[in-house]
């Protein structure tokens, strides 16, 4: 299949990046990627970022002016939000996360509860569809996804974050995983996940990771609870999505049952969360990324207890700098991380986290060959450069006759 793009012989391939929000103020997974992948794929493409203009994922309230301006370099089209996330999103959100099962129509009304549903960029896509070679879905979850993808289904690439958590299931994204032209996958769980749950027989896939950037020499300082006593470090959203209550537990009958250990929690990131009153708890509040690194690097291990990841930048950076990681091993693409680089351990329940945490506190050097073997694996597997070339390889073939090695069919 090939596309009248109206694009000049020799001129870089138009691709639109579709997220649901943009910038380097914005936290969060997917987001992050679409943007260090932009920046980086921007002088081998002309970019497009289509993006709502909100900020919080809580609420979706517009922060940014609507219209055209640029981040690093990068063109970003913002458009507004229609309405605010509905005040009955909880409501139903409840009955998908108990796997309560809704008819179709309850089902979108869900979609467009949650949000951010934005009409002029749904628009701007369909009226545009003929300005980009290949438009590019980041995360399925979102109306930034589910309503913009079908509109260009026929030069749709898809991004989609998948973990097996309860909204995956909905019946509603059967269709939406049928349509793209390919996915890019962030690990080999992840793909088998959308293999296993979807029919996606043929369509053209990679599995490519994200680079990891880690400074050589971390100069940032630790802020002052860090420098108290040896601490396990939680870096991203302090909310219950993430699981957050669950480690608050664990760690606090941990020092119950080990009050001769001198060891904290300190996290850091945006709260949404009532802490608890806990002497060994520490809210750093939001840390620029010198700080964040010194954090990581100085930490004794980096917890990850979310039960739904599709990559973790936060884990491997932390292998990257050569601290361990203690995971939530109900999460397969956390625990392939540990099982497939020996930088780490996995808990699924209360004894397996008190054990893990009590043999990263009592052992420097098992603690230290955990750092190295998490290192080495970073190097060998999420390098910018591999990333950047696989991934242009898939966009530069999508509509050409041009086949490239590592693109794949499920």
């Amino acid at each position: 299949m090939y596309f009248n793009t109206g694009r000049k012989f020799g001129a870089l391939r138009r691709i639109a990046f579709v997220v649901q929000r943009y910038g380097e103020e914005v936290v969060g997974g997917a987001e992050t990627l679409s943007r260090q992948v932009a920046e980086r794929l921007a002088g081998r493409f002309s970019i497009d970022v289509l993006t709502t203009c909100a900020l919080d994922y809580h609420t979706w309230q517009n922060y940014y002016p609507a219209g055209k301006t640029t981040c690093n370099g990068i063109p970003v089209l913002r458009f507004p939000v229609d309405y605010p996330r509905r005040w009955y999103f909880a409501h139903l959100n409840r009955l998908v996360h108990r796997h309560i099962p809704m008819p179709a129509w309850l089902e979108e009304i869900w979609m467009k509860a949650q949000g951010p549903y934005a009409s002029k960029l749904f628009e701007y896509i369909n009226a545009h569809r003929n300005k980009y070679d290949i438009f590019v879905f980041f995360t399925y979850l979102y109306c930034t996804t589910y309503f913009g993808l079908p509109q260009v289904k026929d030069r749709a690439v898809l991004v989609p974050t998948a973990h097996a958590e309860p909204p995956l299931f909905l019946k509603l994204f059967r269709r939406i995983f049928q349509w793209p032209r390919a996915f890019i996958f962030l690990s080999e769980e992840e793909r088998d996940l959308v293999a296993g749950t979807f029919p996606v027989k043929n369509k053209t896939f990679i599995v490519t990771g994200s680079g990891i950037d880690v400074p050589e020499q971390v100069k940032g300082e630790i802020p002052a609870p860090g420098r108290l006593s040896p601490y396990l470090l939680y870096l991203g959203r302090v909310d219950p999505g993430k699981n957050i209550d669950q480690l608050f537990d664990y760690f606090m009958r941990f020092r119950a049952a080990h009050p001769e250990t001198a060891v904290n929690l300190l996290l850091a990131g945006h709260c949404r969360e009532r802490l608890p009153e806990d002497k060994g708890i520490f809210y750093l509040g939001f840390v620029d990324e010198e700080t964040k690194y010194a954090l990581i690097k100085n930490a004794l291990a980096v917890v990850q207890p979310s039960r739904y990841e599709s990559l973790s930048l936060v884990v491997l950076e932390a292998m990257a700098l050569g601290t361990p990681v203690l995971v939530n091993g109900e999460c397969a693409v956390l625990a392939g991380h540990c099982r497939h680089s020996g930088g780490g351990l996995e808990y699924t329940d209360y004894p397996s986290f008190a054990q893990g945490l009590g043999k990263i506190i009592s052992n420097k050097d098992y603690r230290q060959q955990l750092g190295r073997n998490g290192s080495r694996y970073v190097k060998e597997n999420y390098s910018w450069d591999a990333v950047i070339s696989s991934l242009s390889n898939l966009l530069e073939s999508l509509d050409t006759e041009t086949c490239y090695k590592h693109i794949h069919c499920l």
